[in-house]
């Protein structure tokens, strides 16, 4: 009987507990979200320039550009300076954590240098106004997530106003027209 008992039971303590874990699990990813939510709420924003500029053109130049991440005492780059051509194809490489993603971070403005400056068609990107470096800038993340629609949806999440054929247009030259 006592065995019987233990072969009744056992499984179900073992459920109970494994669902435990998974509730827990859970509580503790819902927490970590919500703190770096916060985080991102009390960010104060970048500042906007008195007078917006626009760019002659699409080079992209930076120029002895330093920068470190907040709350980060080492440099995330230091003294960094290329120029990417205008209709051109420019490739950055490097070991993981040389700086490659930072890169592609700052040109949309997503952070601020410390030194140096990147320019855009000649001009500055903290002389852009926000909305305007949004439209002039754009690139795929590493982490690609797509949303739960159709392709042509998740493509036109850039541009919500944007016809079939410029959706269409934008797939043939991100080259993912074909699926």
């Amino acid at each position: 009987v006592t065995f019987i008992f233990y072969l009744v039971f056992v499984p179900s303590v073992a459920t109970i507990m494994m669902k435990i874990m998974y509730v827990t699990t859970g509580g503790m990813q819902i927490i970590g979200g919500v703190e770096r939510m916060d985080e991102i709420l009390h960010t104060p924003p970048l500042p906007q320039p008195e007078n917006p500029q626009t760019a002659a053109g699409h080079e992209i130049v930076f120029d002895n550009v330093t920068f470190s991440y907040p709350n980060q005492e080492a440099d995330a780059l230091s003294g960094v300076s290329f120029r990417a051509e205008e209709n051109q194809i420019t490739a950055i490489v490097g070991p993981s954590g040389g700086g490659k993603s930072t890169i592609a971070h700052l040109i949309p403005r997503f952070f601020d240098v410390k030194e140096g400056s990147i320019r855009i068609g000649g001009t500055d990107v903290r002389d852009m106004s926000t909305d305007y470096l949004m439209k002039k800038v754009s690139f795929v993340f590493q982490d690609v997530f797509l949303f739960k629609q159709s392709i042509l949806n998740n493509i036109r999440l850039g541009n919500q106003s944007a016809t079939e054929e410029e959706v269409m247009a934008a797939a043939r030259a991100a080259q993912c027209h074909e699926f």
